[in-house]
């Protein structure tokens, strides 16, 4: 009798280890789609909003945690959102990532609704940071 609940109890542990295998992998895959579900949705925005041209044009220089460049040219009154959206879009990105500001001084944009004439004259010098590392 001892054996068939010792083999009972491994039976059990085995089917629960494999149950929460199973949920962790689905997990991640919800992750993931939802990810790939914002990444898409930031292309379509940009897709529909063209480069700004003439005096209302900002120039907008990212720099990626890997180093690469990214570059846009921005109209003076986008929100800071849709230079969020820009980086999503470049699938370069970190899954979670945060925009700072190089400054003087720097800091961390937190405010996706401010437009980018928050950020003072001139071009703007952002980086990426990755928030899971």
């Amino acid at each position: 009798r001892s054996e068939t609940d010792d083999a009972y109890a491994r039976s059990l542990a085995e089917d629960q280890r494999k149950e929460e295998q199973r949920a962790a992998e689905d997990a991640e895959a919800a992750r993931e789609q939802v990810i790939r579900d914002r990444r898409e949705a930031a292309r379509q925005l940009l897709a529909a909003t063209p480069e700004a041209t003439g005096p209302t044009a900002k120039r907008v220089r990212v720099r990626l945690p890997e180093g690469q460049p990214l570059a846009r040219t921005f109209s003076y009154l986008d929100p800071i959102s849709l230079v969020r959206s820009f980086v999503d879009a470049s699938g370069r990105a970190p899954d979670n990532f945060d925009l700072v500001y190089v400054g003087p001084p720097m800091r961390t944009l937190d405010d996706d609704d401010a437009p980018l004439s928050s950020l003072g004259p001139g071009p703007v010098a952002l980086m990426v940071t990755d928030l899971d590392a």
